[in-house]
């Protein structure tokens, strides 16, 4: 598939154009087009004991606040109710060039030969039914982490580094599905309108043709009013009949008081394997507490405590940072932030890239990075 970013350029010239902080705007025909994009990259020091000895490596990524990526939203107006419209959205890694978000939970074997790997979907607006979408999408678990996670900082981040347990396609092998790096395909994704602050979110991923993958449904149920912010979630994967299947949930709430936004957020995976006597049961918990504190009109200090909790006493395991974000101008911010992660005996999770510790080992790590958003 060719992509050319000069025609891109010749389509946005065909009518007036507006540059902000929430992309570049025009209107072609009838459509609304918005042409958007995140440029994020950050330096990162990890330490650790791996293979017996102390490893302390140095790297430059891309997504420290949020996922480097180019995307474009298309929005059109049948009548005053009805929108149709679509995005793509394709994740670029800026340390190397090469797609970025190109992973999927339900899939026994990751892809990674997705174009537009962050989104790509055909949306059906309607202010009085609510939203309908069709395709690969960010669903009502993406936006659960994202909406309860105050560090926001993948490289270093105790809540992200406890759901998805160090590993890079969290699911069944490693981690939890309730992740905030969830993206499926196949997904029939429904959004209600608000009422008096509750709202509705629910999707469903089907397995496709491989039918080694599973098939994920979700729901939640939002209350947003004032500076209260509530939630539940919840999640299930089912596989064949000898596969391991998933049930998740999970409560959150923050509630900002101005001076101090605390979160609280706490997750359940209970899992059975159908192929084994008595059906193998076990379950893992994961329970964060975290607040953003502002420092002043641009810079915000942000702090997170989590613990991993497993059935087996030897893996459980403590996470704990501490960021700093400021605001240099609309769509500019620099970041910067340490994490430290404590764990049981039986315990080998990694902070992000860092090294695979030796079992019980902490690990430590230092970020800094700065992100532009168009």
């Amino acid at each position: 598939m060719k992509f050319s970013l000069i025609g891109v350029a010749a389509l946005m010239a065909c009518a007036p154009v507006m540059a902000q902080e929430g992309g570049i705007k025009t209107a072609i025909k009838g459509t609304d087009l918005t042409l958007y994009g995140v440029f994020d990259a950050f330096a990162a020091r990890y330490s650790t004991t791996a293979a017996g000895r102390t490893e302390a490596t140095t790297e430059v990524g891309s997504g420290g606040v949020g996922g480097s990526r180019l995307g474009f939203l298309a929005m059109r107006t049948v009548n005053p109710d009805l929108t149709v419209g679509g995005r793509l959205e394709a994740g670029i890694n800026l340390d190397s060039g090469r797609v970025g978000s190109s992973t999927n939970p339900a899939e026994a074997t990751p892809r990674t030969d997705r174009v537009w790997s962050r989104q790509a979907y055909l949306s059906i607006a309607s202010k009085k039914g609510g939203e309908l979408r069709v395709g690969r999408q960010q669903g009502p678990t993406y936006q659960f982490m994202t909406q309860y996670d105050p560090i926001l900082m993948p490289a270093i981040d105790g809540w992200g580094v406890l759901t998805t347990l160090g590993g890079r396609v969290p699911g069944d092998a490693t981690g939890f599905y309730i992740n905030p790096t969830i993206r499926t395909d196949n997904t029939i994704y429904y959004q209600s309108p608000e009422f008096s602050g509750f709202q509705l979110k629910t999707s469903y991923s089907g397995r496709d043709s491989r039918q080694t993958d599973k098939s994920i449904f979700d729901v939640s149920l939002n209350y947003a009013k004032g500076p209260l912010n509530a939630s539940v979630l919840l999640l299930r994967a089912s596989g064949t009949s000898t596969a391991t299947d998933v049930n998740e949930t999970a409560l959150a709430a923050s509630y900002d008081f101005g001076a101090i936004k605390p979160y609280v957020t706490f997750v359940q995976r209970d899992t059975t394997n159908p192929a084994l006597t008595g059906g193998d049961d076990s379950n893992q918990r994961t329970a964060l507490l975290g607040a953003i504190i502002p420092v002043s009109k641009e810079g915000q200090v942000r702090v997170s405590l989590g613990r991993y909790t497993n059935e087996r006493d030897d893996r459980n395991a403590t996470g704990v940072a501490i960021a700093y974000t400021h605001d240099v101008a609309p769509g500019f911010m620099l970041y910067g932030g340490l994490s430290f992660l404590k764990q049981d005996s039986g315990s080998r999770i990694p902070i992000f890239t860092s090294a695979v510790p030796d079992a019980g080992k902490s690990v430590n790590a230092i970020t800094v990075g700065a992100s532009f958003r168009f």
